[in-house]
């Protein structure tokens, strides 16, 4: 053997082995693809197959002697081992791709018309029991088909209020001073109010629960809310099968009897006492009004301070009146006598309330009906949001009927 047979021996031999280690430096800088397993695989497995097919046809078409052509299939025989060794080690195990962050859309409604039950939630924060301190409506109280819930209670409570009816059907209905915007209660300085309906405004002696509830978190509130808006635009309310869980009980007003009434009374708005005397001389109860009405009456020598009247409409809002709402004139007082104008505005049943007033709070008064009539919007306000330092002295009740 020659030299030049030597030199071609050592050039063959080391392109093979030239190959053989470029293969395995890809192969393990595949393998450092470990974000994606799967990948890797894949890879793996075309760098093999080229290697395979490559070392057959050197074993075959390469003019070299048999010893070679021996060597090579012998190299490729430990290389296929210790390949197939490796692709044992992935029996029994599934790729595990780097995880796409998917966005879950929290107590997504479907359109169904009828939610039997909210989805099991997970909740970031229940919020503890807080104390309810009383409410307008006791366990058994009878009751007209809508009245108006005040309760109050202690702590700071930041959550949700939301107030649900559950019917003799034993379906839950959540309470709402706007289902269409998926509006819940209103609070204001540690008490909460809203107005409420009670089954069938036809069916009396009816027996239903109120529940009053705090929602889990903002999130676990929406799924309420949104609940309220789909069955709004739906024109269907089929309440749920049971007290969603996005919401913690945190009271329940037990055996309330629906009456044949329609309406129930105005809330009681007093929060001081004051001296004197107020009544009505020109209304009284069961009236029937227009749109427009001057109310008289009288008052007491003690009643030195301001005189008010309230109108409550059928929407649950107190509305001042005054006898120029863009002006300074309010109730006028002269000898002993009183007198406003009322506006009766959309509805059929208004209570009427006459309070004394102190200085701060008939600047508030005041002050509200200014802003409302810059605004062009008179949306009144809840009992709750009344100021402090009123007293009722007399109260009516009045229809309206336009002819």
């Amino acid at each position: 053997m020659g030299v030049n047979d030597i030199a071609n021996i050592v050039v063959r031999l080391g392109a093979v082995l030239g190959a053989f280690v470029a293969l395995v430096a890809a192969i393990a800088q595949i393998r450092g693809w470990s974000d994606d397993p799967q990948m890797l695989r894949i890879a793996s497995f075309a760098g093999f197959i080229v290697y395979l097919v490559s070392t057959i046809l050197f074993a075959i078409k390469a003019p070299v002697s048999q010893p070679w052509r021996w060597a090579s299939l012998i190299i490729l025989y430990v290389s296929t081992v210790l390949f197939f060794l490796w692709v044992g080690t992935w029996i029994g195990t599934s790729p595990t791709p780097t995880p796409t962050p998917i966005v879950t859309p929290t107590n997504t409604l479907t359109a169904t018309p009828s939610p039997t039950s909210s989805p099991t939630a997970t909740p970031t924060h229940t919020p503890s029991p807080t104390p309810i301190l009383g409410t307008n409506v006791k366990d058994g109280d009878r009751v007209a088909h809508t009245i108006t819930l005040i309760a109050e209670y202690t702590g700071d409570l930041k959550s949700d209020l939301w107030v649900f009816v559950k019917s003799p059907n034993g379906l839950y209905y959540p309470q709402s001073p706007d289902a269409c915007q998926g509006a819940g209660t209103p609070k204001v300085n540690g008490k909460w109010e809203i107005r409420i309906g009670l089954g069938n405004p036809d069916v009396a002696d009816e027996r239903f629960d109120i529940v009053l509830t705090v929602a889990n978190s903002p999130l676990d509130s929406q799924f309420v809310s949104f609940s309220l808006i789909t069955w709004c635009r739906e024109n269907q309310y089929p309440g749920f099968e049971q007290l969603p869980n996005e919401v913690t009980e945190m009271h329940r007003i037990k055996g309330i009897v629906r009456t044949a009434e329609k309406w129930g009374n105005a809330p009681d708005v007093s929060n001081a006492q004051l001296m004197g005397g107020v009544n009505f001389t020109n209304i009284a109860n069961d009236d029937v009004v227009t749109a427009t009405r001057t109310i008289m009456g009288e008052y007491t020598p003690s009643a030195t301070d301001d005189i008010w009247v309230l109108v409550y409409p059928t929407h649950g809002r107190w509305v001042p009146q005054s006898d120029s709402p863009c002006g300074e004139s309010r109730t006028q007082k002269v000898d002993g006598r009183w007198q406003v104008p009322v506006q009766f505005g959309g509805g059929e049943i208004f209570d009427i309330v006459v309070v004394l007033a102190n200085r701060e709070a008939s600047e508030f008064f005041e002050t509200r009906l200014d802003l409302w009539c810059r605004t062009g919007h008179y949306p009144g306000l809840l009992t709750i949001e009344l100021p402090q330092g009123i007293e009722e002295k007399g109260r009516i009740r009045v229809q309206r009927f336009d002819q």
